[in-house]
């Protein structure tokens, strides 16, 4: 996949009408962009829009790239897609041993860790979950006597420290005994689950880890979590930790809350975008004058559509037609074709503008597959840093 620099600006008038259809519904009588109160009937006009967008859909595609001519089809149910929490950096720099990692000496061979991924940072109703994505910040390879992933859905904005209060109905994903994994400083390590978690489109997710390191392994094996500048608005990660014997992985509460795992999730059955933005010259990412990385995975041949917003909708829209959540007020900027391997993307520069540092910034993009089904991708945010 080529990046590709873009403008911010409209491709068409379709692109304009979609954007304002979209808007007339969110402007209720007394409502704003955080707290819309959708009027019955205004759906009509997004519902019309949405439809001039399938119908569209050629002319979208020759007006920004060449069509891919495949045959219809909705989205593969194979293909793997992924979302990235925090962002998709492989330069961290910062760490943390309790969920997957483990010191030479052999603290924090046992652990127990529960992390909080956000509903407006998902994928839609029908996701099938199929494993996670996390980078070691060495070459190593572990051996797992007890590696065992559940996960559940929550409405909670944070996490308990009582382990069992976030796991309401949860779902046992790998339960593995003398799993080795070889873990490379150079990529994400994938660890593949057993059995698939389908989720809601709604609710947030509880990853819950419980890991046993093998001490024949030992090995300085550390996890990435995000860069400076800090992000306290990130849902803290939960965990207990000991050596080998402790039986920490069997703990019932959490001693200490830190920054989040980064990690991906793997999906399936859903297009979904992440982006990335690697250290700029001040040493941040996501900094003045760098290039953020914006990637959509959908079924090949594919048009997306990405917009941005400095702020979610106070209430996630339903748009007809579509089974996600619209969850920013202006989802149309950039359009593009996703390729024959499934991915799509273009690269957006942040201007050197000192006014900018601090700034939300939040992306959704749109995908419309050849056979003409419309979905609404997670979001994916990040701040401007100097």
């Amino acid at each position: 996949m080529g990046l590709k620099r873009v403008q911010f600006s409209s491709r068409s008038w379709l692109f304009a009408r979609v954007r304002d259809a979209i808007a007339t519904l969110l402007r209720a009588d007394g409502g704003d962009s955080q707290n819309p109160r959708p009027e019955t009937g205004r759906g009509t006009e997004v519902a019309r829009a949405t439809a001039e967008i399938l119908g569209m859909r050629g002319h979208l595609a020759l007006g920004c790239c060449t069509a891919l001519m495949l045959p219809a089809t909705s989205l593969v149910a194979q293909q793997i897609v992924r979302t990235s929490h925090p962002q998709d950096t492989l330069q961290s720099g910062n760490g943390n041993l309790a969920p997957l990692g483990v010191q030479a000496t052999g603290q924090a061979a046992e652990a127990r860790t529960q992390m909080l991924i956000r509903a407006s940072e998902l994928p839609g109703p029908g996701a099938q979950l199929v494993g996670i994505e996390v980078h070691a910040q060495s070459d190593v390879t572990l051996i797992y006597r007890s590696l065992q992933v559940r996960v559940a859905a929550t409405q909670s904005a944070a996490l308990s420290s009582t382990f069992a209060a976030n796991l309401v109905a949860p779902q046992l994903v790998l339960q593995q005994t003398g799993l080795q994994v070889t873990y490379a400083q150079a990529n994400w390590t994938t660890v593949s689950f057993g059995a698939g978690y389908v989720h809601d489109g709604q609710s947030a997710l509880v990853l819950d880890i419980q890991k046993v390191i093998d001490p024949a392994t030992f090995s300085l094996c550390v996890m990435d979590v995000p860069s400076q500048p800090a992000r306290p608005e990130l849902p803290r990660m939960l965990y207990a930790f000991g050596g080998p014997g402790s039986g920490a992985d069997q703990s019932s509460s959490a001693l200490v809350a830190a920054d989040p795992l980064c990690v991906r999730l793997l999906w399936r059955g859903v297009p979904a975008m992440r982006h990335r933005s690697d250290r700029g010259a001040s040493g941040n990412h996501y900094a003045l004058g760098s290039i953020v990385s914006v990637v959509v995975e959908a079924t090949p041949g594919s048009t997306f559509f990405v917009g941005y917003d400095d702020a979610l909708l106070g209430v996630p829209l339903a748009v007809p037609g579509v089974p996600d959540l619209l969850r920013i007020s202006a989802p149309i900027a950039t359009v593009g074709l996703v390729d024959a391997t499934g991915v799509g993307g273009f690269g957006v520069a942040i201007p050197l503008d000192p006014l900018l540092v601090g700034l939300r910034v939040v992306y959704q993009a749109g995908v419309v597959d050849v056979g003409g089904a419309g979905r609404w991708t997670n979001t994916h945010e990040h701040r401007v840093n100097p």
